[in-house]
């Protein structure tokens, strides 16, 4: 555009300079520029992060996780523990807790984790495998198990250097299988197991009979279905019971359906011991707990009726605390007579039980 057009064109339309021109240009580009910023502000007005509570979508705050997208809405997140409504993702996430529902948030390296349903690859390079759908990709690395490890394989494939203590098994895989694990030990009765799976923390002040009597007396899920775990989170938990805290606690979100289809929502929080395994903790206050060792009282060795393997006149003589026990004919010192035997199913020390 030559000079005399520019001018004639600002003389008509906007003004007489080419300066109130420009301006007017400036004006109308800003204008242009800031109406998508103006939605987005308005869209990131909310001030609650993933996981908090919240009463509509437009209490949560928007945010991009590097270049991924992660709308956040006004929904359940799964862990009944932060309320019926949190504000949670169906995109990119950090952890279980920030996908609605049942989502758990999965490995995926060409986007950033985001928000999927299970099954998905949970494996890394060195750990146990079933198959190569275990396995996820990795930047240069074609994943495959091979001899039941998560492998490279193909042109790209480097040979495999384990880090010096790397898990078989992923925590977050781990600890679902073992909440599981734990409910079922509950809801089939094997009381004696899970004391043992039980937190050594917990063991040493709450005895055996504490644990078990509660069961026998107070929980009502004996033969039902044992509750599914969902999602985990890793989180620091303080348990009020001695006021201990434990940073690295994993807590796990379960559902259990009741015969007359009413669902139970629960969460378990599972810490490792000294050898590395995650266990369960007995109570979750500390007049509880008090009040189940006042219930049942510790037996001393001395008032327990005979063990597995001793003679007995009757099934009420047996001990029963290690697990059901009744006086039946058995081998004993070279020749049949009445003894303490375990049930099957119940707890055993030797063959002799």
């Amino acid at each position: 555009m030559d000079g005399a057009t520019f001018d004639r064109l600002t003389r008509h339309g906007i003004g007489r300079s080419r300066r109130d021109f420009v301006r007017v240009l400036i004006c109308l580009v800003m204008g242009v520029t800031l109406a998508p910023l103006r939605k987005a502000r308005a869209q990131s007005e909310g001030m609650v992060v993933l996981g908090g509570a919240c009463t509509g979508t437009e209490d949560c705050q928007q945010v991009t996780m590097g270049w991924c997208p992660s709308e956040a809405i006004c929904d359940d997140n799964g862990f009944s523990a932060d309320g019926p409504l949190t504000c949670c993702t169906y995109g990119c996430c950090q952890s279980d807790a920030d996908c609605c529902g049942d989502m758990r948030c999965a490995p995926a390296y060409e986007h950033g984790p985001r928000c999927m349903l299970p099954p998905f690859p949970t494996r890394s390079a060195g750990q146990i495998c079933a198959t190569n759908s275990d396995c996820f990709y990795w930047p240069g690395c074609e994943a495959a198990c091979v001899n039941q490890q998560c492998r490279c394989q193909g042109q790209w494939a480097r040979p495999l250097v384990e880090p010096p203590e790397i898990s078989y098994i992923p925590d977050s895989d781990a600890v679902l299988a073992v909440a599981e694990a734990v409910a079922g030990l509950e809801v089939s009765g094997n009381l004696y197991d899970l004391y043992r799976s039980m937190h050594p923390d917990a063991q040493a002040i709450i005895p055996r009979e504490a644990v078990i009597g509660w069961y026998e007396n107070e929980f009502t899920h004996f033969g039902q279905l044992a509750p599914r775990a969902i999602k985990v989170r890793f989180i620091s938990w303080t348990w009020e019971v001695t006021g201990k805290t434990y940073p690295d606690t994993a807590e796990v979100a379960l559902r259990q359906q009741l015969p007359d289809g009413t669902i139970v929502r629960d969460e378990v929080r599972l810490v490792k011991d000294q050898d590395g395994n995650w266990c369960w903790f007995f109570g979750r206050t500390r007049a509880f707990v008090e009040e189940q060792i006042a219930r049942f009282p510790e037996q001393a060795e001395g008032n327990v009726g005979p063990s597995s393997g001793k003679p007995c006149e009757s099934s009420q003589d047996c001990d029963q605390i290690w697990g059901p026990s009744q006086c039946a004919e058995g081998l004993l010192d070279g020749r049949m007579q009445m003894v303490c035997l375990r049930d099957p199913g119940g707890a055993c020390q030797s063959t002799d039980d």
